[in-house]
């Protein structure tokens, strides 16, 4: 969690007695799923603490508050280890999902020994004692980051001890 200085404008018809209501669903309607470089993913906004006095803008009479509020915030960094679940399978690579963020793991930083198998849509061993499919949890470390577009890109690896399958969908029927 963070305290995040911003200004807020709003619209005449939008003020109300309670304007801390009014500013934490503005906030939220505005700022939940957002991504900055800085920051990372905004998942919540939990509460306003400072509302400062609003000065009116000319052009449409909007009214802008500085504003201090606290949010929840996601933001991976290189080396962190993480579960999450595979979403897509290809010949090159998994997408594994970790809450908003999806993180590549190429066929290269795969568990060793494990190889795309096109018949089944899956990564395994030869001996068939790993197979990892979609909806399978794993654990891998993030490798890279960037920022691209209003977005977060990762790419992680599970060819580490202690990283890759730790779920499989079928331990979950």
């Amino acid at each position: 969690m963070l305290e995040i200085d911003r200004l807020v404008r709003v619209a005449p018809h939008e003020l109300h007695p309670d304007l801390g209501e009014v500013m934490f669903h503005k906030l939220r309607k505005m700022m939940i799923g957002t991504c900055t470089v800085d920051k990372g993913y905004c998942l919540d906004v939990i509460s306003v603490g400072y509302i400062g006095d609003g000065t009116i803008l000319d052009t449409f009479g909007e009214i802008e508050f500085p504003v201090k509020y606290t949010a929840l915030l996601f933001k991976p960094f290189r080396g962190d280890v993480l579960d999450g679940t595979v979403t897509k399978v290809t010949p090159s690579n998994i997408i594994v999902t970790f809450g908003p963020q999806e993180i590549m793991i190429t066929h290269s930083c795969m568990p060793a020994g494990c190889e795309y198998d096109p018949s089944t849509n899956v990564y395994k061993t030869p001996e068939m004692d790993l197979m990892i499919r979609e909806e399978d949890e794993v654990r891998f470390r993030i490798i890279g980051v960037n920022f691209i577009c209003a977005q977060l890109t990762c790419a992680g690896t599970m060819d580490e001890p202690y990283l890759g399958l730790i779920n499989t969908k079928t331990d979950k029927a």
